[in-house]
């Protein structure tokens, strides 16, 4: 599968909102080939393992454990790097203004596909 969107989302220490961001992505993008790269620095809540857990089911989600870094820019820098896509979103863990323009972006993509 190649994906038509790639979604970056650094995090630290957020496990609790990973089934929240998945399931906001899967909504957001319905009829277009997405992944999820979940870019975690070293969170000591169990994030990563979270993530590794959704992605043993779906191929889409992947999670990329940063040890002895730090920082959401260059997170999502490194996030980007490894996206197969050739359209990149990052949205933040919490949820807020970042991922309320997902389904904008997607809507934009797939207008321009026709």
């Amino acid at each position: 599968m190649t994906a038509e969107l790639s979604v970056v989302i650094p995090t630290h220490n957020s496990r609790d909102t990973v089934r929240s961001i998945l399931c906001l992505i899967d909504e957001s993008c319905a009829g277009t080939r997405w992944e999820a790269v979940f870019v975690d620095d070293d969170s000591n809540d169990g994030t990563a393992e979270a993530v590794r857990e959704f992605a043993k089911h779906d191929e889409r989600v992947r999670c990329i454990k940063r040890i002895g870094r730090s920082g959401s820019i260059s997170a999502a820098l490194e996030g980007m790097l490894s996206c197969s896509a050739p359209v990149v979103a990052v949205i933040k863990p919490d949820l807020n203004l970042s991922s309320k323009a997902l389904p904008e972006l997607v809507e934009h993509l797939q207008a321009s596909d026709n």
